[in-house]
C-alpha cells in the first residue's frame, strides 16, 4: 500500500484482521451488541483451533467476562484510544504510528495494547531538543 494514497478506510481495514475481545471497561452485553457475536460464532472458531465448544449463553458470558477482567488487571497498558486522549490526538494518528513501527504495540484481536514502556521510548524519541 502506497503511502500517500493511504486512507483511514484503509488503516480501518487493516484492523479488522482477528477476532473481537471486550474493549477495556465494556460490559458483556455492550460486547454482544457491539460485535453481533453469537455463541455460535464463537463455538464455530473454538472448534477451528481445538478447543471445546460452549455450552450455553451463559458459559459464553462468562467467558467474555473473564477475559475482560484479564484485560482490566494490568494497568501498565494503554489502548489506542486511551493513547491519543492522553497526547490530544486522533486514535487514526496511533494506529498510523502503530503501523509506521513508531510505537511497539500487542495486537489482541482487533485491539491494540502499548506497554507503558513502549510509551514512554515514543516520547522520549519525538521530544525535541
Amino acid at each position: 500500500m502506497n503511502k500517500d494514497n493511504e486512507t483511514d478506510q484503509d488503516l480501518v481495514n487493516w484492523l479488522q484482521d482477528a477476532e473481537q475481545i471486550p474493549e477495556e471497561g465494556e460490559t458483556t452485553d455492550e460486547f454482544i451488541k457491539r460485535t453481533n457475536w453469537t455463541l455460535e460464532e464463537e463455538n464455530y472458531w473454538r472448534k477451528i483451533d481445538g478447543m471445546p465448544a460452549l455450552k450455553d449463553e451463559q458459559e459464553y458470558r462468562n467467558l467474555l467476562n473473564n477475559k475482560q477482567k484479564k484485560m482490566n488487571a494490568n494497568k501498565e497498558f494503554y489502548t489506542a484510544q486511551e493513547l491519543a486522549d492522553k497526547l490530544r490526538v486522533n486514535v487514526m494518528t496511533i494506529y498510523r504510528y502503530i503501523k509506521a513501527g513508531k510505537v511497539k504495540a500487542y495486537k489482541i484481536g482487533k485491539e491494540f495494547r502499548i506497554d507503558e514502556k513502549e510509551y514512554n521510548k515514543f516520547l522520549n524519541k519525538t521530544k525535541t531538543k
